[in-house]
């Protein structure tokens, strides 16, 4: 029984990326297995450090009941695993004695509930029936046979955290098949026969245009909320800082158990270029000259009407600090959260409203949730 894992570290959840950051979380607390179990739309994560079997998976898959709760005997323990439809309950032990039931009968009693609950009280095996002999409340109690843990099932085996969930595999693979299809088309594209050369009349000489002030425009930086949530977790790396100037993009990262391959599969846009550094790598990229292309973005960048001090105002009671010198104007957030787009968006109107501001720099660092941002604006 020292193989199953009764008591391990267990997360459920529908949401994908959120199971990518408890396994990232797992890691780092030292957890060397997982396991993770696929119910309806949800899943369930089950972490250990060295056991081989996770017992919850393997009694599920068993029983056919949408919501029940399963006992079982076991040497001087019985073993208790609850849940209702796709969520999962409790999965405990108890001492097989008059204290061990009477816990369990405390601890069980809103999910055998008929008005709360309503589970229906499994118990497997003879032995275990025997060890509920007398007590009123189990008397109703379906009997079943005792499962055998000699031969586990396929899906209670658990893995190395060092290997990735199967979805994100299957999504590196087709992300894979769409790269090298792209870069297929672009040979065929370069290596196409140019068409025949027509003669051309030189256009007139233009009236020569006054130079464009230097720096990003709100157009160029409405993404940035969106970028730093999406590399906020990245399975098998940890960014450590990401960075706009006149160069362009830097995203710094240091790996933990992910391929290059594995990072850029997961990054959102297949423009970065990768380079070693360090200990870490660096993705450079130039920004997207409009990266507004959604509703919401376009909305943002639009002209504002709204009164400079209004605005200023504004930013100041959605937590940036604002420091100004005689050419330059400092923006601090301490606690940026990319989740909640109306912390940037009201960046972006700020910014729009005032077309002859351009940005210098902006610098994120990740600190534990939120991010600490740090934007230098020239003003003239």
């Amino acid at each position: 029984m020292n193989e199953w894992c009764i008591q391990g570290w267990r997360q459920q959840s529908t949401d994908r990326e959120q199971i990518l950051a408890w396994l990232s979380e797992a890691k780092q607390l030292g957890f060397e297995r997982y396991n993770l179990f696929k119910q309806g739309t949800c899943y369930w994560l089950c972490c250990a450090s060295s056991e081989q079997f996770d017992i919850v998976a393997a009694i599920r898959s068993q029983v056919d009941t949408s919501a029940a709760v399963v006992v079982q005997q076991w040497s001087q323990q019985f073993v208790v695993v609850a849940w209702q439809h796709q969520t999962l309950l409790a999965c405990c032990q108890f001492s097989a004695d008059k204290h061990g039931l009477q816990n369990f009968l405390y601890v069980a009693r809103n999910w055998l509930d008929p008005h709360q609950i309503n589970c229906e009280l499994i118990i497997a095996g003879s032995k275990t029936r025997r060890l509920f002999d007398g007590i009123e409340q189990t008397q109703d109690a379906k009997v079943i046979a005792e499962f055998s843990f000699e031969k586990w099932p396929k899906l209670a085996k658990m893995r190395s955290l060092r290997q990735s969930p199967p979805w994100l595999r299957q999504r590196i693979l087709l992300r894979g098949i769409a790269v090298a299809m792209l870069v297929t088309t672009a040979s065929v594209w370069w290596f196409w026969p140019a068409p025949p050369t027509v003669a051309v009349t030189p256009p007139q000489a233009m009236p020569t245009q006054p130079a464009p002030l230097q720096g990003w425009q709100a157009q160029q930086v409405a993404h940035v909320d969106q970028l730093l949530s999406q590399v906020s977790f990245l399975a098998g790396w940890r960014v450590s800082q990401w960075q706009l100037n006149d160069q362009g993009e830097t995203l710094s990262l240091h790996q933990s158990y992910g391929s290059h391959t594995d990072l850029l599969m997961q990054l959102p846009s297949q423009n970065w270029q990768l380079a070693t550094h360090g200990q870490g790598v660096q993705l450079h990229r130039q920004p997207p000259e409009y990266a507004a292309s959604d509703a919401v973005a376009q909305a943002a960048v639009k002209h504002d009407n709204a009164v400079p001090e209004a605005l200023d105002k504004a930013l100041l009671q959605a937590g940036f600090q604002i420091n100004r010198t005689a050419q330059t104007i400092e923006l601090q957030h301490l606690v940026f959260d990319p989740f909640t787009p109306a912390q940037w968006r009201l960046f972006i109107r700020w910014l729009s409203a005032q077309p002859n501001l351009r940005i210098q720099q902006i610098l994120a660092t990740p600190e534990h949730l939120s991010w600490r941002l740090t934007i230098t604006v020239q003003q003239p």
